[in-house]
């Protein structure tokens, strides 16, 4: 029992962090499971209810984690990447999902053997419903025909984001950090939409790259992002800023909604 989209985004998280620990190569095996919670588990997960589980399992045969730093991958903003090759929020958010799901999130890893992470979501005992009898939250809004800027820096992330906008019909423009988002800016006349981060590497936030396309394009649609605390983000941007925002992790459907929002605003 799980959201979809947010599961298909983890799925994508473990998959691409086991294919960075085998610079190279090596093997990659995604295993579904049925599973119960043994007194292992509940030790180390108090929280967590007894019962049946579906596990997701992603293992690899990589460069593995050492133990001082196993202790502290799920702490958000953790990582072990240069500045600009990862945000650390990848698996708090997983652990985060897991855990709003009513599961848990378990991982082993030894130095140069390899590492297994398993996520455990509480298990439906009902049957499947067929997609011909429910109403797809995906498809309140069926198009987006817009060209949309998209500036992250976590390819991963902006990996999702081009996915979810290119499937709804939109044109995308992509950019890792805020020179090269301004730079598209002077050369693209038709940007309808630009949807930043605010945390950027560079010396340019998401806020500063909005400021000064503004100051070109007064009326240009803007949606900011980000995984940071509140706190944080009401620091670098004004509520006018803020007024189109979306906090990560999203569902596809809330982006589009969203976009769609603004667009028609």
């Amino acid at each position: 029992m799980a959201d979809k989209s947010l599961l298909e985004t983890t799925l994508l998280n473990l998959s691409l962090n086991a294919r960075d620990a085998l610079p190279r190569g090596g093997q990659i095996s995604i295993v579904t499971l049925n599973r119960s919670v043994d007194a292992r588990l509940l030790a180390k997960h108090p929280n967590i209810q007894p019962g049946d589980y579906a596990v997701l399992e992603v293992t690899d045969n990589g460069t593995g984690i050492a133990p001082e730093i196993l202790e502290h991958v799920f702490e958000p903003f953790f990582t072990t990447k240069d500045v600009g090759e990862g945000t650390g929020l990848g698996l708090s958010m997983i652990l985060g999902f897991a855990e709003q799901s009513g599961g848990l999130v378990d991982i082993e890893s030894q130095v140069n053997q390899g590492t297994t992470v398993r996520i455990y979501l509480p298990r439906s005992v009902e049957l499947a419903v067929s997609p011909e009898t429910t109403t797809n939250i995906d498809a309140q809004v069926s198009s987006i025909s817009a060209t949309v800027l998209v500036v992250e820096d976590d390819p991963r992330v902006r990996q999702i984001v081009v996915r979810i906008l290119s499937g709804l019909g939109s044109t995308i423009i992509e950019a890792g950090d805020g020179k090269t988002a301004l730079s598209l800016m002077d050369e693209r006349q038709d940007i309808d939409v630009l949807f930043t981060d605010v945390v950027l590497p560079g010396g340019l936030s998401g806020p500063d790259i909005v400021r000064e396309a503004h100051r070109i394009r007064p009326d240009l649609n803007v949606v900011l992002t980000s995984g940071y605390p509140e706190g944080e983000i009401n620091e670098l941007a004004s509520d006018d800023e803020l007024r189109w925002f979306i906090r990560k992790p999203y569902r596809g459907s809330e982006l589009a909604e969203l976009l769609d929002k603004v667009l028609k605003s």
